[in-house]
């Protein structure tokens, strides 16, 4: 299993460098065979993406107050309204930080 994961890694980044000896490799249909085999991996990498940075703007910041008031629904929604993110996607991010605040 490292092996893969450290192949995985080594991979992403020769990708990610636009390396002229990988000009053949697509990262989005490298990204679309990896979500058909590990949706939820996938789901939880976009969310952590889009949800980097927990700064005084942040919708995370701004959540924490109605988190730490039993307000869920409100975090949620600030946080749906300042992403963009699905309804249930924002409702699975705002579980992520509760988690991290405990």
């Amino acid at each position: 299993m490292a092996n893969n994961h450290t192949r995985a890694i080594e991979i992403l980044e020769e990708v990610s460098r636009v390396n002229p000896a990988c000009s053949d490799v697509d990262f989005r249909k490298l990204v679309f065979v990896i979500a058909q085999k590990h949706p939820k991996a996938v789901v939880d990498a976009y969310l952590s993406i889009k949800l980097t940075g927990y700064g005084p703007g942040s919708w995370a910041a701004q959540a924490i107050p109605h988190i730490r008031n039993g307000k869920k629904l409100e975090a949620i929604k600030m946080c749906k309204q300042m992403t963009g993110l699905t309804l249930a996607e924002a409702k699975t991010a705002v579980e992520k930080l509760m988690e991290q605040l405990q």
